[in-house]
């Protein structure tokens, strides 16, 4: 209220992070110039953050997954279903917009190419994810274009296996979160055998 008085035009935002600022506050409205943004919900709470922030200046999605090198120990996935899953749902929610955390520069590529495919998925819901790959190292890699569509082909839908993704995230997989025991070591293994040969074989092709 005493910024308002002083600068309208600007906002305060609130982080939903915490169980202590996750849930919804029912007992006041927000302040016209508020708005808030909500940590890695796409579920009820997430809708009921939007229908909240209406009346003020909105309820903003902050998303974790695409690249924040600092949650997954420096092994950001490459996961265009996941970023065009994500545009989907936060146009389905009414999120009034999206800020990625973006950690740390170090694998600023995997998170760049994740958010790419996360942008084009916001003006096509219905994002064919190998006709984009093909869009996308015509764009980057120019001559080199058909060479990196075989590497990439190959880690998008052979050499990342979900067991791995599952054991590296200590049982949970991070895109479904889906609480499930570690693999066992041989299953591990058995998958990192057949990712490490995918990755040879392209490489000498």
């Amino acid at each position: 209220e005493a910024v308002s008085l002083v600068r309208p035009d600007l906002t305060i935002e609130y982080l939903a992070y915490t169980p202590q600022t996750l849930p919804v506050p029912t007992t006041e409205p927000p302040r016209p110039n508020m708005s808030a943004l909500v940590c890695d919900r796409l579920d009820d709470a997430a809708r009921g953050w939007v229908a909240r922030m209406r009346a003020a200046r909105g309820a903003y999605y902050f998303e974790y997954n695409l690249g924040d090198n600092y949650r997954w120990k420096g092994n950001v996935w490459l996961r265009p279903d996941e970023a065009a899953a994500t545009a989907r749902a936060v146009q389905d929610i009414g999120y009034h917009g999206v800020i990625s955390l973006f950690l740390t520069i170090r694998n600023w590529w995997r998170a760049a190419f994740n958010t790419w495919f996360f942008a084009r998925a916001c003006w096509q819901p219905d994002l064919d994810i190998r006709r984009e790959l093909k869009r996308h190292v015509q764009a980057y890699f120019g001559r080199y274009a058909s060479r990196m569509h075989v590497f990439l082909d190959r880690i998008l839908f052979q050499a990342q296996d979900e067991i791995l993704c599952r054991a590296w995230h200590s049982g949970v997989d991070p895109i479904r979160r889906v609480d499930d025991s570690a693999p066992a070591a041989d299953e591990v293994r058995r998958a990192l055998h057949k990712a490490m040969g995918e990755l040879q074989s392209v490489s000498a092709e």
